[in-house]
């Protein structure tokens, strides 16, 4: 259920800021999914997106999204988030 919300609607239904709402679900994502040693087995097919993150007011407004799209490609499935850095250039990509 709370898979589908924004950091918004999260923050409100909870009452908190949505800084505080932020930092949660970043904390869990990275715990979920950064700390995964096993997020990129399989992975044969990879998607790279830069975004403007306009949420944040300070740092890097940008964020380099990379994705498994292998079960895209093979019609098994959606893709899969892999990461999200920082900033936009080949040095965020390297990391």
């Amino acid at each position: 259920m709370v898979a589908h919300l924004t950091v918004a609607r999260v923050a409100e239904g909870l009452g908190v800021a949505w800084d505080t709402a932020n930092n949660a679900v970043r904390a869990e994502g990275k715990r979920l999914l950064i700390n995964d040693p096993t997020r990129f087995e399989g992975v044969k097919v990879i998607g790279v997106d830069e975004h403007v993150w306009r949420h944040t007011r300070r740092g890097d407004k940008y964020v380099t999204v990379i994705i498994d799209l292998t079960l895209v490609r093979d019609g098994a499935g959606p893709a899969r988030l892999l990461d999200m850095v920082e900033g936009r250039s080949k040095a965020a990509f390297k990391t």
